[in-house]
This record gives structure tokens, sequence and C-alpha cells, in this order.
């Protein structure tokens, strides 16, 4: 978020607490953010809450139920959300938004320290959130690229390699037996001469779908088996599952600018949609998270997909523009 486009006290307090706390903080800034405090006794309450609200208990949980897991339980159980939800983590809109920008803040660092080092911005090629990109290789072959993805390519006289950092990819490979083709990520690798296929990495999980011809798919551990035209398989960090039948409607829906989901936890399908977003949407009630959705959504207009969501869900949103939106059950904030 730039200085320019907060909006409230709140926003310009989330702005200046990951401004001050920035390697390369300039005498200029910390001028202005020193003018800023003494300005007036709201902006000075907004800023010392935010910075109390970033150690609280509040914000832990926030981030806890975000995740779907609990540091003593594990895995939180898939429960059918009841008629009235539980949010320890938040009794007002005042607090609501509170955490909306200690969540900002958060997810501001981490993407902030994780983007100084991270492969994905040495990549030869990547797309932003939203955004689709087909590249044509020096082969002739074809990568499309989904959103928030990135990939390097590596060719030579042997072999034709490519990494996929992270992200999902559709490749249209053109023949040639004497430089096998081979996509690379973290949770396993591809190798194919000449076929059409999808690769979806995401962390430690892998999904392979294939279109056209066979490939091999070998995951870290060493195990590989062969695809075939209209089979697919998944690698987690349990494993690597059986070949399966390719469903075109949800695994290469994002080709399509779709999305499609078949009872799945709200939480996963909001995971997605940020993908799309300049913003990540977070829910803080674990019932709500564990919500089954079924639903087909476009890709072109990340903002028309959430207020879709609002509309079939019982919920209300609050946010910082650009950083993060929360999800909470639909009358928690009168509570």
């Amino acid at each position: 978020m730039k200085r320019e486009e907060a909006s409230s006290v709140e926003d310009m307090a989330a702005y200046w607490f990951v401004t001050m706390r920035d390697a390369d903080l300039c005498p200029e800034d910390a001028e202005a953010f020193s003018e800023w405090y003494q300005e007036s006794r709201e902006n000075r309450i907004a800023y010392d809450e935010l910075e109390a609200l970033w150690s609280s208990e509040e914000f832990a949980d926030a981030l806890t139920l975000e995740t779907g897991t609990d540091e003593e339980n594990g895995p939180l159980e898939n429960v059918v959300p009841l008629a009235r939800p539980a949010l320890p983590v938040a009794s007002s809109e005042w607090m609501l938004r509170k955490i909306a920008a200690a969540a900002a803040v958060f997810l501001f660092i981490t993407a902030g320290l994780l983007s100084s080092y991270g492969d994905f911005w040495f990549a030869d090629y990547r797309t932003a959130s939203g955004e689709t990109r087909q590249v044509i290789l020096s082969d002739s072959s074809t990568v499309t690229l989904n959103t928030a993805s990135a990939l390097s390519v590596d060719f030579t006289e042997q072999e034709r390699r490519i990494s996929l950092y992270d992200g999902e990819a559709f490749f249209s490979v053109s023949k040639d037996k004497k430089r096998p083709f081979i996509v690379e990520t973290k949770a396993g690798s591809v190798r194919v001469l000449g076929t059409a296929f999808s690769v979806r990495a995401l962390g430690d999980d892998l999904t392979v779908a294939v279109t056209e011809s066979r490939v091999e798919v070998t995951s870290p551990s060493g195990g590989a088996v062969i695809l075939s035209a209209g089979q697919a398989i998944d690698i987690t960090s349990s494993g690597m599952s059986k070949n399966r039948p390719l469903d075109k409607r949800r695994d290469l829906a994002w080709t399509s600018g779709r999305m499609v989901f078949e009872n799945v936890p709200l939480r996963d399908v909001l995971a997605e949609i940020s993908r799309y977003r300049q913003d990540r949407v977070l829910v803080l009630d674990e019932r709500l998270g564990d919500f089954p959705v079924t639903a087909t959504l476009s890709v072109t207009d990340a903002e028309a997909v959430l207020g879709s969501l609002k509309q079939i869900l019982p919920v209300s949103s609050y946010g910082i523009p650009g950083l993060v939106t929360l999800l909470v059950p639909k009358g928690t904030e009168q509570k």
C-alpha cells in the first residue's frame, strides 16, 4: 500500500508500521512518520494499538485460524458451521479492523522477506496476480503461465529443462527425440519427449495432468510413474497418489478462465482466490473456514469473485485495500 492510498487513520498506522520496520528506512520517512505521529492523539492511539496487537494473543489466534491448524491439536476437524458462529478473536468492527491491519503488516513484511531471496523474482518468466501469459520457447514449444507463477528455462544440446518455482503452467512440447523435455518442481519432476500437459506446483504439492501422449512423473523420493493422455496424478507431503482420470473441468479450469470447486473448504477456496488478487483473503472463524463450497467462478475479475462468495455465504468483509481482506460470519461485528 502506498501512502496516498491510505484512506483512514488505521490505514496510515499500518503503512507507517511497515515503513518504520524497513531495513532501508530513509531519514525523510522517519521524519515524516514523526510528524504524522505527533500530529494528533488519534494517530498516536491507532499506531500504539497496532504495535500492541502485533504481539497479542488475538493476532496469533487470527493467523492460526487462517491456516486451519492448532499448535496443540494439529489440523482442525471438519465440522458443519452452526447457526451462531464462534469468533473468539474479535467482538467488534474496531477489533476486526485492527486485526486486518496487523495481518496486513505481517503479510507485507513476510512477502518482502521472501521476495528478496526467492527464486520467483529471478525467474526468466513470471506472472503477476490475476495475469496469464503465453511464452514461445526457442524449440517452438509453448508455455501458458497461470496467475502468480514463475519459471526459468535451461536448454542445452542434451536436454530441455524447465524449473517451475511456483504456480501453474500448461506445456505444449515440440517433439525432439534427442532432447527430453524436463519440468522440475520442489515436489517432483516431469519428463517427456513431446506432449501436452499441465503442471501445478504450490509449495510441496504437485499435480500433473496429461492431455496428449505420455509423461514420466518422478517424486522427490525417487518413485516414478507413467501417465498417459487423459490421466492425472497428485504428489503431496503424504506421498504420490495413484493415477486418476483427468478431470478437465477442474484440473484445467484455469486454461479457460475459471475456478471450479466441489465441496472444497472455504479456507482452501480463499487460498486459491488469493492467487488472483493483489491482497490476501483470510477467514477468521474456524467453522466458517470449514464450510464446504461448490461453485464455478471466473478468474478474470477477482473482486467480482469475492462479491459472488459474499452473496452465497453469510459473511461480511473488512480489510486494507491491496494488502488483506478478512471474512467473518455476518453479524459478528454487532456482538
